[in-house]
């Protein structure tokens, strides 16, 4: 997003007036009572302007030291997940309060949109009959011209996770949604399908969720 966002972290990006993170937390199922942000980028803006808001929520915050991927963060906060099952959203993403009520039903589950893949180094998710997350593999050049499962940044996981190495991507970071799927072949992992997910990615994305959302981000 360059220079937009050169001095303002994307989770405080306002859509319809207001900052990302306040939609992440109104789209949190009623049994979170907890939450760990795992911030690196102009992390104490993040920081002030959460501690500033009156919510329900217990909220933590874990620097991460290093950039590694989307499983490297995760396991910053390792130590703190050893007691049930947790959620894990994308912090610049929208997603709706009861589509991730029906994910948290769960045991394992990842959530799944219909999506174009945004390009060729997208995974395509593959699911069987029963949704279980069974493989993926590259969209090819027809794949990328038609919708396909694709991973939405949502996931509903236990500590079993950790019991897999973290699988490193070609960028040296180590990727969640590879990771989680290396658990599907010993695990029974759930691929819950969700309409409603709108990643924050570019300016164009900003001026898109401005023109589709209310005021309330509905």
């Amino acid at each position: 997003m360059g220079d937009f966002t050169k001095d303002l972290p994307k989770p405080l990006v306002r859509i319809c007036g207001r900052p990302i993170v306040d939609n992440t937390f109104d789209a949190l199922p009623d049994e979170i009572d907890e939450v760990y942000f795992i911030v690196n980028y102009l992390a104490e803006k993040i920081e002030n302007y959460i501690k500033s808001k009156k919510n329900k929520f217990k909220t933590n915050f874990v620097r991460q030291k290093d950039i590694a991927g989307t499983a490297g963060a995760l396991w910053q906060v390792r130590q703190y997940l050893k007691d049930g099952k947790f959620l894990i959203l994308n912090g610049d993403d929208f997603y709706k309060k009861d589509e991730l009520e029906q994910l948290v039903k769960h045991d394992l589950a990842m959530g799944l949109t219909m999506r174009k893949p945004f390009n060729d180094g997208y995974l395509v998710i593959d699911v069987d009959s029963n949704n279980r997350l069974v493989g993926w593999h590259r969209p090819d050049k027809l794949e990328l011209n038609r919708e396909a499962p694709m991973a939405n940044g949502s996931y509903l996981l236990d500590d079993r996770i950790f019991n897999f190495e973290p699988v490193q991507m070609k960028n040296s970071e180590f990727g969640l949604p590879h990771t989680i799927l290396k658990m599907a072949e010993k695990e029974t992992v759930f691929g819950k399908f969700m309409d409603f997910w709108y990643p924050v990615n570019s300016l164009d994305d900003v001026r898109l969720c401005d023109e589709k959302f209310d005021v309330n981000n509905k």
